[in-house]
Order: C-alpha cells, then structure tokens, then sequence
C-alpha cells in the first residue's frame, strides 16, 4: 500500500479564500481516483481515506490509502532506455512509447481531465506485454471540466515534456506531440501547438528545477 498524508496547511490554505465545500486534499484526491477509475484510466486503486474533524474549514489533517502499482516511473523508464537483442534502444518500441504515451494523454485531455501536475514521475510504469503500461498518479490537483481550456492542456503538455529525461531525442518530442494532435506530418498546427509547449516549459524552468 502507499500512504500519503497531509498536514500543517496554512492559515491561508484552510479559511481563505471563503471555501464552500470544506474538502481535504486527501478527500480531493479520492475523488478523484474514483472518477478517473470509472472512466476507464489506469490509476492506482483507492483503499481509505480520513480527514481530522473541521468547521467552515478545510481539516488541518488528512490522507489517502492506495493500492501500491510495482514499477519505476516513467522518467527512469525512458532514462534507461529499452534494450533489444542488439544491444541498442529499438526506434520501434521507442516509437510505440511515444504513440501510447500521446494516445493516453489525448484521451486524459478528450475526457475534459486536466491532471496540472503531469510529470514524468507521476506515471509508474508497471509490466505489460508491451513496453509497460503507464499508470496516473498524484491526482490530488485534477479537474474535470469542457470543455478544458487550451491554456490548460500546453500546461500538461510542457510539464510532461519538460520532465523528460535528456536522452529522450527532439525527433522523439515531436513524434509524441503529432501522435497527440491525431497527425501524420508537422503542418502549421503542430508547429504552432509546438511554439507553445515549448514557451511555456521555458517559463517553467525559470520558476523551478527540472524533474526529478
């Protein structure tokens, strides 16, 4: 199992502004897991949840129990790099993890899901008969609405991207983003989705490290 607890929020975080829905981030991620679960995303299974006792504010304490999903993380994943018979990264399964990769995310963002924290190590990779099979996690900040708006989904995109490890080739990046759009060529559209992910990841790596 995972535990993951929250505590010591503040002042500002618990009375302000005027909540009026006193939710705990665990409660909020709950939720969460339990919607994306019915809509057919691979996320990790919700065991328990509990929150300390509040009034008119979010509780100062709170966690979440779930499920563990074995694996490394989709950073280390793609770091490492797939190894075939000849010794060497296979440009068809790098391919094939580029194209389920964009096809997850595609669908994640079609569903009017934005996750807001989606970096490469908040995917665990657990074993498949392909190259893995990519699973959500921390899901406490997303939201669901539509349509989602496209300042939301560059967010995504950048955070995903700016988290890949340096091995991960500009080919490989662009293979990804047209897999995402549903195209076969870069036209102007993926070009323009393209000047937009990347202004965002430079703003984004002006306010923090690069993950991990």
């Amino acid at each position: 199992f995972f535990l993951k607890r929250h505590r010591g929020l503040a002042v500002t975080e618990r009375f302000f502004p005027f909540r009026l829905c006193s939710t705990s981030p665990a409660r909020m991620e709950w939720d969460n897991h339990v919607i994306m679960r019915r809509s057919g995303f691979d996320v990790p299974s919700p065991v328990a949840v509990g929150e300390s006792r509040s009034t008119f504010a979010v509780p100062a304490e709170s966690f979440l129990i779930t499920r563990e999903v074995k694996g490394p993380n989709l950073h280390d994943v793609l770091r490492d790099g797939v190894i075939g018979d000849s010794g060497s990264r296979e440009a068809s399964v790098s391919q094939a993890m580029m194209r389920d990769l964009a096809g997850l995310i595609r669908r994640l963002h079609s569903s009017g899901f934005i996750h807001r924290d989606l970096y490469c190590v908040h995917l665990i990779v657990a074993d498949d008969s392909r190259w893995g099979r990519p699973y959500l996690v921390d899901l406490q900040r997303v939201e669901q609405r539509f349509p989602p708006r496209r300042r939301w989904l560059i967010k995504d995109l950048a955070a995903l991207l700016h988290s890949l490890p340096s091995n991960v080739s500009r080919t490989d990046r662009l293979r990804f983003l047209k897999f995402y759009l549903g195209k076969t060529r870069v036209d102007p559209s993926v070009k323009r989705w393209a000047r937009e992910v990347v202004n965002k990841q430079v703003r984004m790596a002006q306010h923090q490290p690069k993950y991990p």
